[in-house]
């Protein structure tokens, strides 16, 4: 990635930020995978195995990690929309990387595609939602209670965050 792609790329992301300052959680949802895929297109493998300010993932790692957080988000929202207060699953972040490792080798160019699939498909459910149906809740391993408009929120802060993760270095 060349420097100018990296500005313009620091740039969304705090146009993303200002977003999430706003309360527009739906639309930092809706624009980061684009964002991902922006950043990665036509980087070379090099770059991409590159692990960022030293880090254990590299960044087709969080690529791929955002895949499966987006997995796992799927069915969180879906427990939350139809169950009372469910137990939302724990799953183990870096267990999924390297077990999963392997079979995102043979083809590492569609994780952004299939991390925009999913994305789109959770999308579409959240924004049939009504105010009333965004305050159903379950509960989250790590953090307690959550509404589904916090859940919503911790999915756009961790968007961000990956994507100056994959910028940075």
């Amino acid at each position: 990635m060349m420097s100018g792609d990296k500005n313009k790329g620091m740039a969304w992301i705090t146009s993303l930020e200002a977003k999430l300052d706003e309360g527009d959680i739906l639309d930092i949802l809706r624009k980061s995978p684009a964002l991902f895929r922006k950043i990665v297109a036509g980087a070379s493998p090099k770059w991409l195995a590159v692990r960022p300010s030293g880090g254990d993932w590299s960044r087709k790692d969080v690529l791929a990690h955002m895949l499966d957080t987006e997995a796992v988000m799927t069915f969180r929202i879906r427990k939350m929309i139809c169950e009372e207060d469910p137990n939302l699953s724990f799953f183990d972040q870096e267990k999924w990387i390297a077990g999963l490792r392997p079979y995102r080798e043979k083809e590492p160019g569609k994780l952004g595609a299939r991390f925009a699939a999913l994305r789109a498909e959770n999308l579409a459910l959240l924004s049939s939602l009504d105010e009333e149906q965004m305050k159903r809740t379950g509960v989250h391993p790590e953090s307690g209670r959550l509404t589904l408009e916090e859940l919503s929120a911790r999915m756009a802060r961790h968007d961000i965050n990956h994507l100056k993760q994959i910028l940075a270095g």
